[in-house]
């Protein structure tokens, strides 16, 4: 097993499934941030209206929070149970015997420590979009709201 997993073929493609990996990671981290973003300022002319009628800024990101972290932790929480659920009904059919030569047993291991890494990744993602959404929501001007482009 050790002359197996230092042999160039399975180093290459470790290294290889790795930065993909992170790759992918970041491109979800910034559609994540982006989308959220995306929303606030979506949402700045309603956020100024409201700011009209006496909405300070604490309430502005407890209106934010309200509306995006609770879907973000369900996804969040199906995003790790479906991963677990694929990788047991797909198990068998990864494959690995053509790589490593021979059949190997893939043991079913859930490392809480990571999981829970990744879970913190992506909830810390997700509140840097909902604060950057805030902040976007705020630069509006209410003058600007309230008069609705007639300038």
């Amino acid at each position: 097993p050790a002359r197996i997993r230092s042999s160039s073929v399975v180093v290459a493609v470790s290294t290889g499934i790795t930065v993909v990996a992170i790759a992918a990671g970041l491109y979800a981290a910034l559609a994540v941030a982006a989308a959220l973003a995306l929303a606030g300022s979506a949402r700045a002319s309603e956020d100024a209206h409201l700011r009209t009628l006496g909405l300070s800024a604490d309430q502005t990101v407890g209106l934010v929070v309200a509306e995006h972290v609770p879907i973000v932790i369900l996804a969040t929480l199906g995003g790790a149970a479906l991963g677990i659920v694929l990788f047991l009904v797909l198990r068998a059919s990864l494959g690995l015997d053509a790589l490593v030569g021979s059949a190997l047993a893939i043991p079913f291991v859930i490392e809480p420590a990571e999981l829970g890494v990744l879970c913190v990744l992506v909830l810390g993602i997700a509140a840097l979009g909902v604060a950057l959404a805030a902040w976007i929501e705020r630069q509006t001007s209410p003058a600007t709201a309230t008069r609705g482009g007639i300038e």
